[in-house]
């Protein structure tokens, strides 16, 4: 068997343009905890930085740049999980 970009591979290809709502619905447990990583990895550095090297700015602006950082590490977790899934359904390996 051949894929669409003429790549030999042992196995046929379930999708090669899945759905949102597909990729959601067949997320596995190991891409959702990934995501979440991926997601907590922003706000938890921001608190880390903070903790052993402090800006000395505390109140609205470490809260603005914690709000920021959690909002972008949502985002990105989001789109760890999403790619993690579609990548079962291309048949592609996984990115680390």
């Amino acid at each position: 068997m051949s894929s669409e970009t003429g790549k030999k591979v042992p196995y046929p290809i379930i999708d090669t343009d899945p759905r949102f709502t597909r990729v959601v619905k067949y997320c596995r447990g190991i891409d959702f905890l990934g995501g979440v990583a991926v997601a907590a990895a922003g706000p938890g550095l921001m608190y880390w930085f903070e903790k052993f090297q402090p800006s000395g700015n505390s109140g609205a602006p470490l809260r603005a740049a914690m709000k920021a950082a959690g909002g972008i590490g949502l985002i990105a977790g989001f789109l760890h999980m999403y790619t993690q899934s579609s990548s079962k359904s291309l048949h592609t390996p996984s990115l680390p």
